[in-house]
């Protein structure tokens, strides 16, 4: 056995970087700095991340010795027949002479993760699909790894994530609740983590490095490897020495910090320093599970509070606290002068990033097919002010001739404050009718990403504006939004062109842009075959803008919205006809009513509605508009939610008219609203709506079907228990594998209990990339419910008796000088959309069985290396287990040109299925 060599010792800074994190969360950064004058890099510099995903291997050695031990014979033969089917799924014959089911044992966690795992090839069989569905990840699909000459001073960090506070394990003071706890004591499924950053020295100069870890260190300077902690080779094997236990039944609140390793003091080689910049790259690297890690698997609770029900020691790795002292300027101090770069568009930005010196600026690059919108992100950042500010665009040029001269548009981001309230504006809270039980939680994660500017002041970037920047502010910095337009006669191929930025009296900076224009045609939005279920608010707006509600101002701003609506395909909109539903209404609707004295006949009023809807059919193509005549749940459903005065529509005169209260007014009113709608040629989008799980008067469907036969009814719920004949369009809450009927609008809600994807509105851009495949490949014909613009008015005023149903963003959309903004979010989910028609496009063809079966080999193997490589964002029920994992979007680019090639090639053999 040969053990790498000690290191040289120093006296230790361990006291200094614990005072770090405290000081870290009661003052942010620029405090930090003033404090510790001697630290240039630490865990909140600038660094470039990669993450190796892949499965928690539990280690054979001590298995071997321990198995009997700790597990049952029936538990037993539950872990080998996982271990048979893991190792079956990478290729490994199962049968041969002398395979050992103790060494293919992984940590597998049921049915949460493993409904989105690539590590476990067949779901639990609560959710298991049906046998032979493409949809299933079949086979072993290795984890993207990183380039070997990851640590080179010259490596092209493409594909990178860039930011400050990389660290994947924060120590207690940094992180605190029980957000901590989850990111403390969960698996991660990082296999390594591996850090870049940059330092200038000077000749003579000392450095000494203070680093806190998990796992294995192995820690290079300028390329070459100065440093290496349990890190053990045997026999020609490299393995990562473990910890000697991995789960603490007698202290539950354990946060795992006792499993930190630390180097104290290392002093840098002064013969690998430079003269100027230098690189300092670190790897952690994760050990095989202690087997105790299978008793905390299968101690996990099932309930909201599971996260307080279980322990398991770090199954993860990554850095703690990283300190280089020497002399020099701090790396965390933005550089003087003007910085130009760019950065991956899922890379949310805050306004005190910069780049780090002496880093590369980096080239845009644009790939999408044809008819397609593809964005990327150029970033400005000064210590001084620039004005003016200008930008000017080369055409980009190829094989194919130039592209049109307005194929790129620059607009400037705008930026918000990054506060709780902020954050959570975008989606993570129930509305004013009900907060739920648990929303302590779901502050943390707001916290945790704002937590470097909470005593500061500091904003992050979001909104995008309509027009590119003219000036920069000192010691800020300012994201410029980049959008290729691809025609849909564009030649495929490859284009070169450039953004000259211009700044003051200043040298222009060309920023190099490659383009590549794949030869597939994206069918426009309103076709996508996607179900884009983005909710209007005319009531958000109005009261978000402090407009008059149907002025001329409000519907000029309900146009921008659709306008904005438009560009996803969403195809579904609300008329609110009831009182104090969960659209925020209030008293008013778009239809109001007169009443005849004599008779009591009703006649309705549609001028509002007929404007709101005329808009909306400008810019969209709607497949449901739902008239809201039911809200709540009746006793069947989750909840039992009972409504009460959810009957009264306004009458033109003043007052209301309650529907419950004589026979035949809701018959009156949703005949009117049927013929109506008939007679300007829409009744076949309309459907009724909006109860929840059941309809809290189950009489009313049946009703309604005589009066306006063949219209529908629109749900959100649970929809577990079953799926009623009456409903066409529903939006899960809670997915569930037996609710699938064809003909029937079935989108998945992108709540926060979703066992398939966790997504908020304050989530980075990456979740909402891929959202849109994981709801094609687990059977859901779209996405949806979301807000586009409900500002704070959802559930306001609505009188439920309890919690209404959930979803998880509020707001795509920002509000500001009479302009409706589109965001990065909004954006980046757009583009998701564009992949999943690539999807869906190539899961018929696979269906229809006409591809050559080495193209479907091709096809299927792309389709399962997608799901597989973005598996790290993982689904946890209540439980925001890996948040800072939603900024890893590593890979992404190239995952997008292969579904985008391989429809390309598909169409071209087979052009009739597109």
């Amino acid at each position: 056995m040969q053990i790498k060599p000690a290191v040289p010792f120093r006296p230790s800074l361990r006291h200094l970087l614990a005072l770090s994190g405290l000081l870290l969360i009661c003052f942010g950064p620029d405090t930090l700095g003033q404090e510790i004058k001697d630290v240039r890099v630490d865990h909140v510099s600038h660094w470039r991340v990669w993450l190796d995903f892949g499965p928690d291997h539990v280690d054979p050695v001590l298995l071997r010795q321990m198995v009997d031990e700790l597990v049952s014979e029936r538990g037993k033969e539950r872990i080998e027949d996982e271990a048979r089917t893991m190792a079956a799924a990478k290729g490994i014959d199962v049968n041969a002479a002398g395979f050992n089911w103790l060494d293919h044992v992984y940590l597998l966690w049921e049915p949460y993760l493993s409904s989105y795992s690539p590590f476990v090839p067949d779901f639990n069989n609560e959710w298991k699909l049906p046998d032979g569905d493409t949809r299933l990840t079949s086979r072993w699909i290795p984890p993207a790894a990183v380039d070997p000459d990851w640590a080179k001073p010259d490596f092209h960090e493409k594909g990178w994530v860039g930011r400050a506070s990389p660290v994947q394990t924060g120590s207690v003071s940094e992180i605190r609740g029980r957000l901590s706890n989850s990111l403390q004591t969960a698996t991660t499924n990082v296999q390594a983590a591996y850090y870049r950053t940059n330092f200038d020295s000077r000749a003579g100069d000392a450095y000494h490095l203070d680093v806190t870890y998990r796992g294995g260190l192995r820690v290079f300077l300028n390329g070459t490897e100065i440093l290496a902690r349990h890190v053990v080779v045997d026999g020609g094997e490299e393995r990562v020495e473990g910890y000697s236990r991995a789960f603490n039944q007698e202290k539950p609140q354990d946060r795992g910090d006792e499993f930190n390793r630390e180097v104290e003091g290392f002093a840098l080689p002064p013969e690998l320093m430079r003269t100027g910049g230098n690189v300092l790259a670190i790897q952690t690297i994760a050990p095989k599970l202690h087997p105790q890690a299978l008793l905390a698997e299968r101690k996990m609770g099932r309930g909201r509070d599971r996260d307080r029900e279980f322990v398991i020691a770090p199954a993860h790795t990554g850095l703690v606290s990283v300190a280089l002292s020497g002399p020099g300027t701090a790396a965390r101090e933005r550089p003087a002068g003007l910085q130009v770069w760019v950065t991956d568009p899922q890379h949310q930005l805050y306004e005190r990033d910069f780049l780090p010196m002496a880093s590369q600026p980096g080239t845009l690059r644009l790939v999408g097919p044809r008819n397609s919108i593809v964005s990327g992100i150029l970033v400005l950042g000064s210590d001084q002010d620039v004005k003016p500010l200008a930008f000017e665009i080369e055409a980009p040029r190829g094989a194919g001739g130039v592209l049109e001269a307005n194929a790129l548009s620059l607009r400037g981001m705008l930026p918000r404050p990054a506060t709780v309230e902020g954050f959570k504006s975008l989606g993570a809270h129930r509305g004013y009718s009900s907060l739920g039980n648990n929303h302590a939680v779901f502050d943390q994660l707001p916290q945790w990403r704002f937590r470097r500017f909470k005593d500061k002041g500091g904003a992050f970037f979001d909104e995008i504006g309509t027009v590119a920047p003219d000036q920069l502010t000192a010691n800020t910095t300012q994201p410029v939004w980049v959008e290729l337009t691809i025609p849909a006669d564009a030649a495929p191929g490859k284009y070169q062109g450039a953004i000259l930025v211009k700044a003051g009296s200043g040298e222009p900076v060309r920023v190099p842009v490659e383009c590549e224009v794949i030869d597939w045609l994206l069918p426009a939005p309103a076709g996508f075959a996607s179900d884009v279920w983005i909710e209007q608010s005319p009531y958000g707006l109005a009261q978000t803008a402090g407009v008059d509600l149907w002025s001329d101002a409000h519907f000029a701003l309900i146009e921008q919205s659709f306008r904005q609506l438009g560009r996803s395909g969403a195809a579904v909109v609300h008329v609110p006809v009831l009182q104090f539903t969960e659209f925020g209404n209030q008293e008013d609707s778009m239809i109001r009513w007169s009443q005849d004295a004599a008779s009591g006949e009703l006649r309705a009023d549609f001028s509002i509605m007929d404007r709101y809807l005329n808009l909306a059919f400008r810019y969209l193509e709607p497949r449901v508009v739902a008239f809201t005549l039911m809200q709540g749940a009746g006793g069947k459903g989750r909840g039992s939610e009972i409504m009460k005065n959810i009957t009264t529509i306004p009458l033109v005169a003043g007052g209301t008219i309650d529907l419950a209260s004589k026979p035949g007014l809701y018959e009156q009113v949703a005949r009117q609203i049927h013929e109506h709608m008939k007679a300007a040629g829409k009744e076949k989008v309309m459907d009724w709506g909006m109860p929840w799980d059941f309809p809290p008067n189950p009489e009313l469907p049946g009703r309604l079907a005589e009066v306006a036969p063949g219209v529908g009814w629109v749900r959100a719920g649970h929809c577990d228990l079953g799926t009623p004949e009456w409903v066409s369009v529903q939006s899960e809450v809670w997915p569930s594998w037996r609710n699938r009927p064809d003909g029937v609008i079935n989108t998945l809600n992108p709540r926060r209990h979703s066992p398939f994807h966790v997504l908020e509105g304050s989530h980075p851009p990456f979740a909402f990339r891929i959202f849109p495949i994981r709801a094609a490949r687990n059977g859901y014909t779209g996405i949806g419910r979301m807000g586009a613009d409900y500002g704070n008015s959802w559930g306001l005023g609505n009188r439920a008796t309890g919690a209404v149903p959930d979803f998880g963003v509020k707001n795509f959309f920002w509000l500001a000088d009479n302009q409706v903004h589109s965001s990065q979010r909004y954006e980046i989910l757009r583009e998701g959309l564009q992949e999943a028609e690539a999807w869906r496009f190539l899961v018929g063809a696979l269906s229809g069985g006409h591809l050559a079966p080495d193209l479907a080999k091709r096809v299927q193997t792309a389709m399962d290396s997608y799901i597989a490589h973005t598996a790290h964002l993982q689904a946890i029920y209540f439980g925001f287990q890996n948040p800072t994992f939603h900024d890893h979007s590593q890979g992404w680019q190239e995952r997008s040109r292969e579904l985008f090639t391989l429809a390309a090639e598909v169409q071209k053999l087979h052009p009739a299925q597109q």
